[in-house]
């Protein structure tokens, strides 16, 4: 099955396939997931230059997955692009890292190919500190609201409107999702949002992401800075009402 599945994507480099293979291989005695095709896109689609791959995102109205490990880049391009991921993170330092990716690679390609095996394990950096993970959420917006405003000139208008969900969604998912609220109180969600807009220019860049938002949007904002300011209720009933819709099947 995997030579046929190489065999349909000949551009693909052999270590990409020794990936492949190696992720297919049985482990014993351990607990793991592989990754399954976690895009929006077919696999086979190629994009170039990677700028439109996030306007075909924004298009379909498609979240990015953005964990790192689901990228598969040059290491020279890495290089010249100066493309590292920041030591001061525990986690999600991904989310505003592989937005920049896609950003600057002169193509994109989606494959269905595994590329890796996630190992589950009880000292997981994911198991650890709720109060680390949103300083850790709060420093990746921060991130990807100054890039936004260095780069804006360069985004096209539906490239922009993608940009400002995907650092908003940092909010949505990390500090109201069901998932996560249940990991951390409303204290440390407080408290960590007044840490993040307490600083002159993560709110000024946050400013300009605002405008690219949606009207609906704009408004989900408005009630996450009225919680940084210590009013909780209307942000929280928002979010308890959006996620059940969110779970109601289309």
């Amino acid at each position: 099955m995997l030579s046929s599945v190489i065999a349909s994507h000949p551009e693909l480099p052999d270590a990409v396939s020794l990936m492949a293979e190696t992720c297919l291989e049985d482990i014993p005695n351990r607990s793991y997931s592989k990754n399954g095709l976690l895009s929006n896109f077919p696999s086979g689609t190629m994009t170039a230059p990677g700028i439109t791959f996030l306007s075909k995102l924004s298009c379909t109205n498609g979240n990015l997955h953005s964990q790192s490990w689901l990228l598969a880049c040059r290491r020279v391009f890495i290089l010249q692009n100066n493309l590292f991921q920041p030591e001061n993170y525990t986690l999600r330092e991904d989310h505003a890292w592989t937005p920049q990716v896609y950003f600057r690679a002169k193509s994109v390609a989606v494959c269905s190919l595994p590329s890796y095996r996630y190992i589950k394990r009880s000292n997981s950096a994911g198991r650890g500190d709720s109060a680390v993970a949103l300083r850790d959420v709060r420093l990746s917006i921060k991130d990807l609201a100054r890039f936004f405003c260095q780069y804006r000139s360069e985004m096209p208008p539906d490239v922009q409107s993608f940009w400002a969900l995907h650092t908003l969604n940092g909010f949505f998912w990390n500090f109201y999702h069901p998932f996560y609220r249940k990991a951390c109180n409303a204290r440390m969600v407080r408290e960590a949002l007044a840490m993040a807009f307490a600083d002159n220019a993560f709110r000024h860049d946050f400013a300009q992401v605002e405008k690219a938002l949606s009207a609906p949007k704009r408004v989900a904002s408005f009630l996450i800075k009225l919680e940084a300011h210590g009013l909780s209720f209307p942000a929280e009933l928002f979010f308890k009402f959006y996620y059940i819709i969110k779970s109601i099947p289309k």
